[in-house]
């Protein structure tokens, strides 16, 4: 169950799920989740957390995240934690694990289970930062995305300053300062802003095979001492050293004051990257030896870098390599700039920190600059010229790469490059990738390996066996393959073809039988479940693949047609077609689905096996004949399956789901984007009586979903046609179609459209306008829409006005792609001071090459997302202050509507965009605007408002100009009309606090004033010389 979870049918395994396990095998279940998926599957963790959201089990939860405290614990008292790259990883998977299961969703991590400041500072003390910092990084990363954690929440800085201290210290590994680095920006902190703490200034650590600070360590000359630390999550140990004090103004030259005057600058706040990187290049290379040199040779025999300059003339190197290889410059020319490299190593006080330093900038422009593979192959030779110098540079790259995140790890390209140039330690990096392949369970490594191996092999036919480890694992992994595939071989084989023939032509012969009976049938089938060709399985599809080829291949069985005369002639019809081999295969088919019962279990997974295969088969047959391709069998085969298979029964609301759930995700898959040769077949059986209104009708509207993802594909296939109003014949039918199938929608089922009309509206682009508002002119069946024109009709009185439409649709979707529903979030809760409108604009603009296949300049998705939530939020908010006990209901009658929204957050973020944007951008707006204008509900008045609020404060005609135009250009089309356009327009014309009339585009040409009259007329509007008659406003 948990291998086949997927966002499609996610819905279909919490349901399962909720039948199948029971509450009593919850704890059993959380342990297998937690070691066996979340531990090891960082990839799926997301996956696996919405699958837990629709089982909606508190129970489950509660026990998952149990399992998971519980096993975290485990790892970190493990021996194996600090030699253990495996454990660690699982441990750090756990922390991700962990932290979105808890801060993600914005509930409390407990304390008293996992405490991650505590644990860090006993981490220290002990030498297990190496794996306790990834861990802690881990479970904070989600603090960006919740509400409640999210900086500058306290407990979330108080961590961060703990390790903005360990960031500082004094000769700390590279990978964990990577770390560190990395958790600060994915939270958007500067670590320079973060004041450090003084947690572990007066604390022992360990000294002896301490894998958190590097060999160099200044401290390392001092004499151990023996302290008692308190036990906790951390197993103990006893080699513990202090910290040494730090004193910055001390110039007294002995011992102690040396190195305090070396490792000073480690305590000060820095200004930038480099400084902080230029602490290690201020540590002396032997500690001891400065016992024997006098202040005055301190000071003469330095070299010239001392002040920590190596990085800062490495980034002017970097410059001139980018700039030569940029401009094609040669070779030579490059590899002096290159060897400029060793020479700054070597003028520097400890050439082993500075050498580590640079080499951590190149490694990670290699991962920068990857599709550059001129560029990468210089870096390497970079590395190599470091390499030269300190040759510890091999150990630390291979421990970048081993504990580096997947995307890095399994960079074929890279990884191989820095094989071939000998800049990793290949014993190490064997045995790391040799337990990654996990006897093939891990796929990604296992085709990882493969390649590697074969490229290597290419390059070094002898060198490459020194990947023994790995050779052995993949051996081991392609011969369980190959016995798999042999007995799937073996399998297969048994469903001969000839056979397959043989047995359909009796099973025709028994259709074609008028006295067959349905006990024959059932013997039939019966057969063939003994036979083991029904047992859902490589065999049944194979059997059900050729039974398709042969139904199909039997029903074209004449590619011509006699003239009148008697004469052959090639049609240029369709080739006739004989549909009795079709009909008898849809009946064998739904015999055995239909006695499926009695003989197997498996209903479901023959079902869906046989549809997959019909898929396939269609996809296949449309790709090899191209223009000659006939959907007719297949939509005949699937019109049979579709009468047959579904019922109107509602005792049997569940099981006709489940078919119809089967035949919507085929349909999906065999979507116009998909099979275009199938488009016109494919719009029938999606709008067949057999299958959408059943599919709409059973089981609660569960259906909904599905159908929405068909409408939502169709439109997305036509948007390019419709976008550039090029229909050709074939997409001009198509439309017709789909507009058929909207107004049959509209009529029989406008609830849904009501619920979805978002997700279509942004698919459908702003030029398709009566298709738009066939979708919005829908309103629940049991309301009643108030006439319009109705003189001084008072929508504020309607008792829907004040209701919230049902949203189905992923509002924020587009706004959380872009990263910008959490600044949308903070501007409408803290305007004052922020920088969200003025960087807006340059957020909804699309990428050049983006903007070219869209067609527009703007992510109109993300226009459209954006004007729609901040409107769902400040309705709410609007809501909310109605309900304040606090105001009186006389103070509320006296605010007027426009007021109160004047006042409003959300009513700046419009008024600011109106204003700033282009001529494109404001239509997009508007357009998003009126797409909201529906029937009576709070968004509609809301949204009503807006507009009228935007045309009245307008400081430009010109933007009164294009509200107008949005507004009329939905109006001039044939009806339906929205109800909230009618009521905005007209509200627009007859009150004289807008002063429509006056304006100049009104009157600018003859026609354009008879239309502007037709529209008022058709209204509800009288016509007089001077323009409209006005009577009171009704807003």
């Amino acid at each position: 169950m948990i291998n086949n979870i997927s966002i499609s049918n996610m819905e279909a395994k919490a349901k399962e799920f909720n039948e199948v396990i029971q509450e009593k095998y919850y704890p059993w279940f959380a342990q297998y989740m937690v070691m066996k998926r979340a531990s090891i599957e960082p990839n799926f963790h997301d996956l696996y957390l919405k699958f837990f959201d629709k089982v909606n089990s508190k129970s489950l939860n509660k026990e998952i995240l149990k399992a998971t405290y519980e096993n975290c614990k485990v790892l970190l008292r493990s021996d194996l934690i600090k030699s253990s790259s495996e454990e660690r990883s699982l441990l750090k998977n756990l922390g991700s694990w962990l932290g979105k299961f808890t801060i993600g969703r914005n509930q409390a991590l407990r304390a008293k289970e996992i405490d991650p400041k505590s644990l860090i500072v006993e981490a220290y003390e002990k030498g297990l930062m190496i794996a306790v910092i990834p861990f802690t990084s881990k479970i904070l990363e989600p603090c960006q995305s919740s509400i409640a954690y999210r900086p500058p929440n306290p407990w979330t800085m108080g961590i961060l300053s703990l390790l903005a201290e360990i960031y500082n210290l004094p000769n700390l590994k590279m990978n964990l300062k990577f770390d560190i680095e990395v958790l600060f920006k994915n939270l958007t902190v500067d670590i320079k802003d973060v004041k450090p703490t003084s947690l572990l200034k007066d604390r022992l650590r360990e000294v002896e095979g301490n894998p958190d600070f590097s060999n160099k360590d200044v401290t390392a000359s001092q004499t151990p001492v023996v302290a008692e630390v308190p036990s906790g999550t951390i197993p103990s140990l006893t080699h513990m050293e202090q910290q040494p004090e730090i004193n910055i103004t001390s110039r007294a030259m002995s011992l102690p004051n040396i190195l305090n005057q070396y490792a000073a600058p480690v305590r000060l706040p820095t200004n930038s990257t480099v400084e902080d990187d230029k602490v290690a290049l201020m540590m002396p290379e032997q500690v001891p030896s400065l016992t024997q040199v006098s202040p005055a040779q301190t000071q003469s025999t330095s070299p010239s870098p001392f002040s920590g300059d190596a990085l800062e003339r490495y980034q002017q190197v970097a410059q001139k390599l980018e700039a030569l290889i940029a401009n094609d410059g040669k070779d030579v020319e490059i590899q002096s700039v290159i060897m400029e490299v060793p020479d700054i190593l070597r003028r520097c006080v400890s050439r082993d920190e500075a050498a580590l330093a640079v080499a951590q900038k190149v490694f990670k422009s290699l991962y920068d600059n990857t599709s550059n593979t001129t560029y990468v192959s210089w870096l390497l030779a970079t590395l190599v010229a470091i390499r030269d110098v300190c040759k510890l540079v091999v150990k630390e790259l291979t421990s970048w790469v081993i504990y580096s995140d997947e995307e890095k790890k399994f960079n074929i390209d890279i990884i191989f490059g820095l094989i071939r140039s000998e800049l990793l330690n290949i014993g190490e990096y064997n045995v790391h990738l040799a337990k990654l392949i996990d006897g093939g369970r891990n796929k990604v490594a296992t085709e990882f390996a493969m390649s590697l191996v074969q490229a290597l092999f290419a390059h070094d036919p002898v060198g490459f066996t020194e990947f023994q480890n790995v050779l052995d694992a993949l051996s081991k992994v392609l011969a369980t393959r190959a016995n798999k595939e042999e007995n799937t071989a073996n399998e297969i084989t048994l469903v001969d073809p000839n056979q397959v023939a043989v047995l359909f032509s009796e099973w025709c012969q028994m259709c074609n039988h008028v006295s067959a009976s349905d006990a024959a049938y059932t013997r039939f089938v019966t057969q063939l479940q003994q036979d083991g060709l029904l047992k859902g399985d490589d065999i049944s599809e194979r059997f059900f693949r050729i039974l398709t080829e042969l139904a199909v291949t039997h029903s074209l069985v004449s590619e011509q047609i006699v003239a009148p005369g008697g004469s052959s002639q090639q049609s240029p019809q369709q080739p006739h077609i004989s549909y009795f081999s079709i009909d008898s295969y849809a009946k064998l088919v739904v015999m055995v689905l239909k006695y499926s019962v009695e003989i197997t279990p498996n209903k479901a997974s023959i079902l869906s096996k046989i549809l997959s295969v019909t898929v396939r088969s269609i996809q296949k047959d449309a790709e090899e004949k191209k223009a000659s391709f006939n959907p007719r069998p297949y939509f005949r085969l699937f019109i049979n399956w579709l009468y047959d298979l579904t019922t109107t029964d509602g005792h049997h609301d569940s099981s006709n789901f489940q078919v119809l759930t089967a035949f919507a995700n085929a349909f999906h898959m065999l979507q116009p984007l998909r099979v275009p040769a199938w488009s016109f077949a494919w719009l029938e059986l999606v709008s067949h009586r057999s299958f959408m209104p059943k599919l709409l009708m059973c089981n609660s509207q569960k259906g909904w979903p599905f159908f929405q993802r068909l409408l939502v594909a169709l439109l997305k296939f036509m948007e390019p046609y419709l976008r550039n109003a090029e229909l050709p014949e074939a997409m001009d039918l198509l439309y017709k179609g789909t507009m058929r199938v909207l107004l049959v929608l509209l009529h029989d089922f406008p609830e849904f459209l009501c619920d979805y009309h978002f997700s279509f509206c942004d698919v459908i682009p702003s030029s398709c306008i009566q298709m738009r508002n066939v979708i919005l002119s829908a309103f629940p069946r049991n309301m009643r829409l108030p006439d319009p024109s109705t003189p001084n009709l008072k929508i504020d009185l309607l008792a829907e006005i004040s209701i919230a439409p049902r949203i189905m649709s992923d509002v924020d979707g587009a706004l959380k792609s872009k990263q910008l529903k959490t600044e949308v979030d903070e501007y409408l809760k803290r305007p004052e001071g922020s920088s969200f409108l003025s960087d807006l604009n340059q957020k909804l603009l699309l990428p050049q090459n983006e903007a070219s296949v869209a067609g527009t300049r703007y992510n109109v998705p993300l226009i459209n997302s954006l004007v729609f939530y901040v409107g769902i939020q400040a309705v709410q908010q609007l809501q909310l202050n109605k309900a304040n006990p606090s105001a009186s209901v006389q103070q509320i009658n006296h605010i007027s509507p426009m007021d109160i929204f004047q006042i409003g957050t959300a009513t700046d973020i419009f008024r600011s965009l109106i204003t700033s944007l282009d001529t494109e951008g404001r239509y997009l707006l508007l357009n998003a605007i009126a797409n909201q204008l529906r029937y009576p509900n709070s968004h509609t008045h809301y949204y009503s408002f807006i507009t009228l609020y935007l045309f009245s404060e307008a400081t430009q005609e010109i933007t009164q100009e294009q509200i107008t135009r949005v507004l009329l250009e939905r109006l001039i089309v044939n009806r339906p009309h929205p109800w909230g356009l009618l009521i905005t327009f007209i509200e627009l014309i007859k009150n004289p606090r807008y002063n429509f009339w006056s304006r100049s585009f009104t009157h600018c040409a003859p026609e354009i004033e008879k239309l502007f009259e037709s529209v008022a007329r058709s209204c509800g509007a009288k016509v007089v010389d001077e323009g409209i008659s006005v009577q009171d406003g009704s807003h």
